[in-house]
């Protein structure tokens, strides 16, 4: 049905300026949504300190390509992609250097 509604929005708005604004909009939130994701299983791992479900990998290659796409946004002087990747770069920052606080195993220590 969310389908539907964006296609008929899609044929029948007459300012197509507006309908990429739009379009900009819902994909820059997309971005910030999957970026912020593991912010779910970080948020129950601070009090059990207990980082084993957390996915630090995601958040790491996240938080490399959010910084490429920021620096891009910014050169082809696009708000849609900059503001969003800015956003993303910090969220994805911000699980990383939780994890690296609040995890206990980290960091590994050598045993002899």
């Amino acid at each position: 049905s969310i389908l539907a509604c964006c296609l008929s929005y899609c044929l029948f708005v007459v300012d197509w300026k507006e309908l990429l604004h739009h379009v900009g909009l819902l994909c820059a939130l997309s971005s910030v949504q999957t970026q912020c994701a593991p912010f779910f299983k970080i948020w129950h791992a601070v009090p059990a300190r207990n980082f084993s479900e957390v996915p630090i990998g995601v958040s790491f290659a996240g938080f490399l390509a959010s910084v490429v796409w920021t620096v891009y946004g910014r050169s082809v002087s696009n708000p849609y992609v900059h503001w969003p990747y800015a956003l993303c770069t910090v969220a994805a920052a911000l699980q990383i250097l939780l994890f690296l606080v609040f995890d206990r195993k980290w960091p590994p220590t050598a045993t002899t």
